[in-house]
């Protein structure tokens, strides 16, 4: 995997990497030779790993309802390698709760739910947030709660919009 390749040749700090392996709509976006590259090669170069419920649930075969699940889940895939995971809980009904397990310590974050201001990329703005609070020098919690925070402000502009 030439991503892979490249982080590992150069001085570039450890990724984050999001990703997107299904559509909203529940349609596979990644191949199986591209799933196993992800696992394989990329995701233990990660500084951090950003799936949803569904991605994680294909990473793992677990199947993810609850937080306990999600903590679990986000330990499982700290193990295969990645420096840390936020898995987000988008998916899942009631409060909004994503789950960071940055090497072994769990911070949960927890927001009320905001409906009717669907923001399609939120996910992958999330992520790219965070790397920016990283490349600020920001902690990795620091930079998940300010990123979480900018997309919130995000979704309640578009609602408003609607």
């Amino acid at each position: 995997m030439e991503v892979a390749r490249i982080f590992r040749e150069t001085d570039l700090p450890r990724p984050v990497v999001d990703p997107v392996m299904l559509s909203s709509f529940g349609q596979r976006l990644m191949e199986e030779s591209a799933l196993e590259a992800l696992i394989g090669e990329l995701l233990p170069l990660a500084r951090l790993i950003t799936p949803n419920v569904p991605e994680a649930e294909t990473l793992t075969g677990l199947t993810i309802t609850s937080e306990t699940d999600m903590r679990r889940a986000a330990t499982v895939i700290r193990e295969m390698g990645a420096g840390a995971v936020l898995l987000k809980g988008g998916h899942l009904s009631g409060e909004a709760i994503d789950v960071l397990d940055n090497q072994g310590k769990v911070t949960v974050f927890r927001e009320e739910r905001v409906t009717g201001g669907e923001l399609h990329g939120s996910g992958c703005i999330l992520s790219a947030a965070i790397a920016a609070g990283l490349g600020k020098g920001m902690t990795l919690e620091d930079s998940v709660g300010a990123a979480k925070t900018f997309v919130l402000k995000a979704i309640k502009e578009v609602r408003k919009e609607r």
